[in-house]
């Protein structure tokens, strides 16, 4: 997430509002970049839940007995 958002800072700084408006390509970069900020806390939450599930703390385990 830290480096979307630096990457963004590093794509806009310097531009003004219409030099940002006339700028097609930085204005896809960053909204490609917000879009992985919005969508990283359902992946981390995804992850999260999948590392606690007990089936996969289970997993390449010995079934107990």
């Amino acid at each position: 997430m830290v480096e979307a958002i630096d990457l963004i800072e590093e794509y806009v700084k310097n531009m003004d509002r219409h030099s940002w408006s006339q700028d097609r390509k930085t204005i896809d970069a960053v909204i490609r970049n917000l879009e992985g900020l919005r969508d990283s806390p359902q992946s981390m939450r995804r992850s999260l839940c999948l590392a606690l599930s007990p089936s996969h703390s289970r997993a390449g385990r010995s079934p107990r007995t």
